[in-house]
């Protein structure tokens, strides 16, 4: 099963329209920060809490005292280290002017502003560029190396190989990467969970892993950086 099979599969059956709500691109990297780690139930409880606070922009978060971040963002758990990963990226925003500034760079440029911003690492960078900036790059969380790996759509679950199989399925249009990267962590989070329920699964014809192919879908799961954003995967999945 190839890239494009499983986004031509999978899309209709899981609407990306509105599926990550934020009022703001800002908004949107805030969560893709506080996600790292957590279910998004907890990510939009803690941006809630911020919101709450007064603290939903770059300039009072900036301003803010560590602790009154902590507490604002306890929902999202590792609140104390996350409330210095957001008082850096606000930081980052005020330099630049704007979030919304980033979109205008190419993405390569994008990506390594993002790396540049302490508590960011490729997989929030590319979802910040793909939610918050409207690129069309690959989010390759955990979800995805265990998908791509199980249907045979990726030859290893190594990041690198899994981002170039995604660049097919995806190539330089924003609307895809939402829907590939919607349809990969719902499928993935519902269905093709750690213990796969195959009998279920939309996928099933053809798949590899269902066929029974010796190893698919064994050594998917790699050890991730230091709260990172691919372990937001394993979260409530049984």
């Amino acid at each position: 099963m190839t890239a494009r099979d499983l986004l031509a599969r999978l899309a209709p059956l899981y609407p990306s329209e509105g599926w990550w709500p934020s009022a703001s691109p800002f908004e949107t990297a805030i969560g893709a920060i506080l996600v790292q780690g957590v279910a998004w139930r907890g990510a939009a409880n803690a941006v809630a809490g911020l919101r709450d606070a007064g603290l939903l922009s770059a300039a009072a978060l900036a301003a803010a005292d560590p602790s009154q971040i902590s507490e604002a963002i306890r929902p999202a758990l590792y609140h104390h280290q996350k409330s210095g990963y957001l008082r850096s990226f606000a930081t980052f925003a005020l330099s630049i002017g704007a979030v919304e500034r980033l979109a205008g760079m190419p993405p390569k440029q994008q990506m390594e502003a993002l790396l540049g911003v302490r508590g960011i690492g490729p997989e929030t960078a590319q979802a910040i560029i793909v939610y918050a900036l409207g690129g069309a790059e690959p989010v390759v969380d955990a979800y995805a190396r265990r998908l791509f790996v199980r249907t045979g759509a990726s030859p290893n679950s190594t990041p690198a190989a899994v981002e170039e199989a995604m660049r097919t399925a995806i190539g330089v249009d924003p609307a895809r990467a939402r829907a590939l990267h919607a349809a990969v962590v719902e499928h993935a989070r519902t269905v093709c969970r750690r213990a796969p329920r195959c009998s279920a699964c939309p996928l099933a014809m053809g798949c590899p892993k269902t066929l029974g192919e010796t190893g698919v879908g064994r050594g998917w799961r790699v050890v991730s950086r230091a709260g990172s954003a691919a372990e937001e995967g394993e979260a409530g999945d049984g």
